[in-house]
Parts: structure tokens; C-alpha cells; sequence
């Protein structure tokens, strides 16, 4: 058994992947993620599909676990993690649309069977890193240029979020303090 991939949203490439599958139970899985199978994940999915008759089944992640689908909810971003097992049978009932096409097949499973989370993690799953150069997008100012921090709340902080796109030039947590301590040494001492 293995995780297929549908090359687009739509109803059609759903039904593809059906035609083609080995065997009665269908693992569709999110292309945008790398997916380790723990090694029972199969077995138990296709065990639970089968013992309780649900046309829906997913399961958690390591590290990040789901809720529980409420019956006649039809949200539209529910969280079923990157891996979900159909059987078959029910994705014939499918009809063909351009948008939407796992979004379709939730709502008409739910409609005839029962969906099932399983509450254990039988996969993990991460991000893939599809930047041409693997360079991370945020900033973030290496161990050596940073002997300090910045100072939350303070003015100059929320107007200089990031050193590269302001004119004022980094100042550590030492010149905040000595701001301070100057301030409240010139503050009028008032006595209670």
C-alpha cells in the first residue's frame, strides 16, 4: 500500500487515483508535505475503515493531534492532517467539479458514513522546503552580531522590528538599561 498524491483540486483527479488504486482502501496524502508512515499505519487505517464501516478515516500526527470531526460540520478548513484513508467504493459516488474535489468527497461521505479519528499518531509529517535556494525568509540576527536582546514594549523596538528596514541602528538591551536607570535617577524621589 501507499499514499497517493492527486495532481490538482478536482473531482476528476480524485477519481483517477480510484481507478488506479491496489487495493480497496485509498491513502490520499498532501503533496506539499513530507510523510513518514510509522510502519503499522497502513494496517491500522484499513483496520478501523473495515471495523467500523466509516467512509473517512484519519489519524494524528507525531507531535500533533487532531480533533474530533463533529457530525453535519461543514467547515471547509477542518484539519484531517496530511493523511486520510477512503475506501474506494465511496469515491465513485463523486461528481465531476474543478475546485474542490476532496472537499466534495468529505461532505458526501459524511453524508452516508460515519468518519472516524483515530487517536494515535501513525505518521510524521513536515514542511517541504520548496525555495529554489533553501534560504529561510526571516531575519534573524546571528549569535554573534546579538550579545542582547531587544527590549519588548519599548517605543524604539515596535518602530524598528527589523534593523534592515529602519534608519535608527541597533541598539542592545545594555543602552535600554542605562536609559532607564538614568530616568528613574532623575525622577523626584517621593516619600510615603
Amino acid at each position: 500500500m501507499n499514499i497517493a498524491y492527486p495532481r490538482d483540486a478536482s473531482s476528476a483527479s480524485l477519481l483517477e487515483l480510484a481507478a488506479t488504486a491496489a487495493s480497496d482502501v485509498l491513502f490520499i496524502g498532501d503533496s506539499r508535505v513530507n510523510i513518514e508512515p510509522e510502519p503499522r499505519m497502513f494496517e491500522r487505517m484499513t483496520q478501523v475503515l473495515r471495523d467500523t464501516g466509516a467512509g473517512w478515516a484519519y489519524s494524528d500526527s507525531v507531535g500533533h493531534p487532531r480533533t474530533v470531526y463533529q457530525s453535519g460540520s461543514i467547515r471547509d478548513n477542518f484539519d484531517f492532517g496530511t493523511v486520510i484513508a477512503v475506501p474506494v467504493k465511496a469515491i465513485g459516488e463523486l461528481t465531476e467539479s474543478r475546485w474542490g474535489g476532496l472537499y466534495d468527497l468529505r461532505l458526501r461521505i459524511s453524508e452516508n458514513y460515519p468518519m472516524v479519528h483515530i487517536p494515535e499518531p501513525l505518521y510524521a509529517a513536515s514542511i517541504v522546503d520548496s525555495r529554489p535556494s533553501g534560504q529561510k525568509q526571516l531575519w534573524r540576527p546571528s549569535q554573534a552580531s546579538t550579545s542582547s536582546a531587544w527590549v519588548p514594549g519599548s517605543s524604539r523596538a515596535l518602530k524598528r522590528c527589523h534593523p534592515r528596514q529602519s534608519n535608527i541602528p541597533f541598539e542592545p538591551v545594555s543602552s535600554f538599561r542605562s536609559e532607564i536607570a538614568s530616568a528613574r535617577l532623575s525622577m523626584p524621589f517621593k516619600a510615603r
